[in-house]
């Protein structure tokens, strides 16, 4: 929507461009276009975003997806087969024991059905399909049944000669694909990960497959538990966890991890004092393998652009890096015997020997035919039918969803390009009046406008020719001593090109980021060249608010007279809480009070981390007769506190400001932040291009209500009028330190 100096709204709605003038109803707006001829016939190639690779029993070929497809290629020569050829998408591969059938999961417009593809013939059979979410499939060791996954969260087993299932475990699911499950050796049990209700942190569970009995929690460590495996014939399982590992601040932060074994004996799957660690050392884990003697760990390690192939001895406890890949994706796997080690790195697959040396490699190459159209009409599908059944709370906030489906489906023929398909998804999933919704894609064109920044503000009360620098950014690409550059100069040209009153600047810096580019300076009658390497708009928006903030602190140093301290909250994630931590506990660590400003967050995950930094209370002083030398809790801010919001908070900087206030911690200054407190579940549709997402989980306060579309008043509401920020004044700051000072001195404003 925009609106006119005159008070015109604009509008689309519908598929069409409204106007409606102040006291008028809406009127359309009749347009006319030309027919385009829209290419819907693509060949691409088969080489970026290959997903679900698994090598087959034998070691000779290896299975995997692209762009929602069914392909195998053979380990020899790297010569690739389509074996579907289907707009909606497969997934989730498993090879049958012998090699010769290949199980997957096919998605349709009536849902997900599990496949089976003879590998000799080249026959497709349907193994199940009936009115439920069937996906994960997995043949147990022997190839008599499959374990699946029913609507997400109902891990099942399917009986293929009697065609029956039976229930094994009750699971929970963020997004589609998500669960992990593997078979014993001989068929009897499940290893799985799973969090226990209200629990949120991963475990190690062990489930009969024969259906009976509850899931038996193996790790019970309260850290994150992942990705179990069998090993040594189903004695020993291995897995990883980050109870010993180094972590960030955050809770959400990014953590090192371990890997276990604990041996099952007698029976028993439950001996926490038999827990061993295999690795050396800690490490950012991507995979892990053990050997069939149980001897030798390998495991890829995450280290900046690269993945690190390590093998440990274990009994000898000596360990050697012998490869390392650069890769967006890695992993490891066995041929069935064991013999044979795979590491499949994005389009390229590596067969090592068992001391990691490198025999033989292949590079998926080939191409593929795709109907562009019925693909976006497959990818429309699939977003209305999850958000269907995944949308985290029952009515739909009140939109017909069925409805919804049926009007904006007759666009798909007047969608030419995924940039279009984004615009349609996300207006469609906008009527669902919900936060964390929408689709992004994108339509590749040669060259996108950019126009680079000197790093500086302009006069804009100058209208002549040239531009009158009216303030130089710190940092930016004007920001230097040889430039000796001053608020009143006048830059008035551009390699050469003079710029002139009736041209806007961006003309002249157009595609100049990270360019040389020489500008003339006049000083007063005095001209000189100067050589500069503009930047682009992200860096100038990152100079602004570094600009900004130290306005704000230097604003609440002068007006408290030193004595409290400011710090911004950008975002919710470690780097911000480093950032918040660091200046809390370190450049005001001897103020009386700290002002949190939260405006423009734009969500994370650091709420209760936040807040439990925030809310400390003094217990006791460590201390001699004469000088304190700390107290505890140390690591918590202690002294009053208050938070400013804005309209603009969003997710977990909305999530934040609801608990502060909820708490009590302190005053919460400023306007009204809408409900956004939501989880939500993002996903990247088969081309690669298409990314949407809708909330999957909401969050309750202890009332039992929503926090979506739950605003959160103010404590004391104050608006930042317009007239007021043009002058430099920040009322809302103002009014958060006048408050704090109530509690550490009298009022200086």
């Amino acid at each position: 929507m925009s609106a006119s100096r005159n008070g015109t709204l604009c509008f689309g709605f519908n598929g069409d461009i409204y106007l409606q003038a102040p006291g008028t109803a809406p009127k359309k707006v009749n347009i006319h276009l030309t027919s385009r001829v829209t290419e819907n016939t693509t060949v691409v190639p088969v080489a970026d975003h290959i997903k679900y690779g698994v090598v087959s029993p034998s070691g000779k070929d290896i299975a995997f997806i692209f762009r929602g497809d069914v392909f195998s290629a053979g380990m020899e020569h790297g010569v690739i087969r389509q074996w579907t050829h289907t707009p909606g998408e497969e997934a989730d591969l498993s090879f049958s024991p012998d090699g010769t059938k290949l199980l997957y999961a096919s998605e349709s417009s009536h849902g997900w059905r599990l496949c089976e593809m003879d590998l000799l013939h080249g026959k497709e059979t349907v193994l199940l399909a009936n009115n439920q979410e069937n996906y994960q499939p997995l043949y147990s060791p022997d190839g008599k049944e499959v374990a699946y996954i029913e609507n997400r969260v109902t891990l099942k087993i399917y009986n293929i000669a009697s065609g029956k299932s039976r229930r094994i475990a009750s699971l929970f699911s963020r997004r589609d694909h998500d669960q992990y499950f593997r078979w014993s050796p001989d068929a009897r049990y499940l290893l799985l990960q799973y969090n226990q209700p209200g629990a949120g942190n991963q475990e190690v569970g062990l489930v009969a497959a024969d259906g009976s009995g509850s899931v038996q929690n193996i790790t019970q460590s309260g850290f994150s538990d992942e990705a179990p495996q069998w090993a040594t014939d189903g004695k020993m399982m291995i897995w990883k966890s980050d109870r010993n590992g180094l972590r960030g601040f955050s809770t959400s932060s990014s953590r090192q991890q371990d890997v276990y074994a604990l041996p099952f004996s007698g029976g028993s799957f439950k001996d926490a004092e038999q827990i061993t660690k295999l690795t050396p050392s800690a490490a950012m884990l991507a995979d892990v393998l053990l050997s069939k003697s149980g001897n030798k760990l390998y495991y890829l390690v995450k280290a900046g652009a690269a993945y690190q192939l390590w093998i440990t001895d274990i009994p000898t406890k000596t360990s050697t890096m012998p490869l390392s890949v650069k890769a967006e994706d890695c992993s490891l796997q066995w041929d069935a015997a064991q013999q044979q080690l795979f590491l499949l790195t994005d389009a390229r697959i590596l067969q090592l020997d068992t001391t990691g040396q490198t025999r033989h490699s292949i590079t998926i190459k080939g191409s593929m035919k795709i109907d562009l159209a019925a693909e976006r009409k497959a990818m429309f599908s699939h977003i209305w039918r999850r958000t269907k059944e995944a949308f985290y709370t029952a009515g739909y906030h009140g939109a017909d969803w069925e409805a919804y489906g049926r009007n904006y489906e007759k666009f798909l023929p007047h969608i030419a390009n995924n940039f279009e398909l984004a615009e349609m998804v996300s207006e469609m999933l906008g009527e669902l009046n919900v936060s964390h919704s929408g689709a992004t894609g994108s339509h590749v064109v040669e060259e996108k406008e950019e126009t680079a920044s000197l790093g500086i503000c302009y006069d804009v009360s100058y209208s002549g020719d040239g531009m009158k620098i009216s303030e130089i950014l710190p940092g930016g690409p004007l920001d230097q001593d040889a430039f000796n550059l001053k608020p009143g100069m006048f830059i008035t040209a551009v390699d050469g090109e003079e710029i002139t009153a009736d041209k806007d600047l961006s003309q002249y810096l157009n595609h100049r980021a990270g360019k040389n580019t020489r500008l003339r300076i006049d000083d007063g009658g005095q001209r000189r060249d100067i050589v500069v390497t503009p930047v682009t708009p992200e860096a100038e928006n990152d100079l602004l608010y570094k600009r900004w903030v130290k306005r704000n602190r230097d604003e609440v140093t002068r007006l408290s007279n030193g004595q409290l301290g400011y710090v911004h909250l950008y975002r919710m994630n470690d780097a911000a809480y480093r950032n918040a931590y660091s200046e809390i506990m370190g450049r005001y660590a001897g103020c009386k009070g700290i002002v949190v400003d939260t405006r423009f967050n734009r969500g994370g995950d650091l709420a209760s981390d936040l807040g439990m930094m925030l809310s400390g209370t003094e217990i006791r002083k460590n201390t001699t007769d004469e000088q304190v030398e700390s107290i505890e809790p140390g690591f918590r801010w202690t002294k009053p506190s208050v938070v400013i919001a804005n309209e603009a908070n969003y997710s977990d900087g909305s999530c934040f400001v609801f608990d502060y206030q909820y708490l009590h911690m302190g005053k919460l200054i400023g306007m009204p932040v809408p409900g956004s407190c939501t989880f939500m579940t993002g996903e990247t549709l088969p081309d690669g291009n298409l990314h949407w997402s809708v909330p999957s989980l909401g969050v309750k306060s202890r009332e039992g209500y929503y926090l979506e579309n739950h605003q959160t008043e103010p404590d004391i509401r104050v608006r930042n009028a317009p007239e007021e920020i043009i002058k430099g004044r920040d009322q809302q700051l103002e009014a958060a330190i006048r408050e704090l000072m109530k509690e550490t001195a009298p009022s200086t404003l």
